[in-house]
């Protein structure tokens, strides 16, 4: 039963939230986080020029498949193009 008195000992960890003050001036240090976005704007620039490649790559193996230089997936589609 003495050991319970081991919870006493608890008390000192109530102290901890003396230290989490300073964690409210990490705001502050977000802040300059705001200006990451002005980095963020030539991304969307990189990332349009990544599709354009990858949109010429597959009509390659389209055009393979379907041998028609429309680029169709399916050479069918151009059939029935035909009987229109």
């Amino acid at each position: 039963t003495p050991q319970a008195s081991t919870p006493q000992a608890s008390t000192p960890q109530a102290s901890t939230p003396q230290a989490s003050t300073p964690q409210a001036s990490t705001p502050q240090a977000s802040t300059p986080q705001a200006s990451t976005p002005q980095a963020s704007t030539p991304q969307p620039n990189v990332s349009n020029q990544a599709p354009l490649p990858k949109i010429s790559a597959p009509t390659v193996p389209n055009g393979a498949r379907g041998g028609d230089d429309a680029g169709d997936d399916d050479g069918e589609d151009e059939e029935d193009e035909s009987d229109d």
